[in-house]
């Protein structure tokens, strides 16, 4: 699975430095994940990104009701 290694790597060097696989995660995931999509595994990489405190935060200001 070098086209899934190669996938995951690219990904990875997307996010920031403190989101990133390991090398080993990546080896892990790409063996484990043979028959699964590309953009599955774009979810796998990118869902840490979207779900980080921050920007969970600032989604939910922006669409918080305000009360008063």
């Amino acid at each position: 699975a070098p086209e899934r290694r190669a996938y995951l790597d690219f990904w990875n060097e997307t996010l920031e430095p403190r989101l990133r696989l390991s090398e080993a995660a990546r080896a892990q995931a790409s063996a484990i994940t043979d028959g699964f999509s590309f953009a599955y595994l774009k979810e796998l990489i990118l869902t840490p990104e979207a779900t980080r405190p921050n920007a969970r935060a600032s989604q939910h200001t922006a669409s918080a009701p305000t009360l008063g």
